[in-house]
C-alpha cells in the first residue's frame, strides 16, 4: 500500500537580507561597551589595532565613527536611502 506524502512548497526566493540599521550614536553606544569590556580604551585600541586617540575622539562625540572601529565592532557600513 503506497502512501502520498503531501510535500510543503517553499516560499519564493527573497531578495536583500534582514538588518540591523544603528546610527552614529547606536555605535557610540556599542563602542563604549566593548571598550569598558577590554579594560579600557588604550585595551581596546590595542587588541583591534586602531588609534587610541581615535577612540578617545569618538566616544566625546568629537569625531564620526571609522570603518576600522565598525569593523572591530564585528559591524558593517551601508548606506539606505531613507
Amino acid at each position: 500500500m503506497s502512501r502520498k506524502v503531501k510535500q510543503k512548497s517553499m516560499p519564493p526566493l527573497q531578495k536583500g537580507r534582514l538588518a540591523v540599521v544603528f546610527e552614529e550614536d547606536d555605535l557610540v553606544g556599542l563602542l563604549r561597551a566593548a571598550v569598558e569590556r577590554e579594560g579600557g580604551q588604550t585595551a581596546f585600541a590595542k587588541r583591534y589595532q586602531v588609534d587610541r586617540s581615535r577612540v578617545n575622539r569618538i566616544l566625546s562625540c568629537q569625531l564620526r565613527s571609522s570603518e576600522a572601529i565598525a569593523k572591530a565592532l564585528g559591524l558593517r557600513r551601508a548606506y539606505i536611502a531613507d
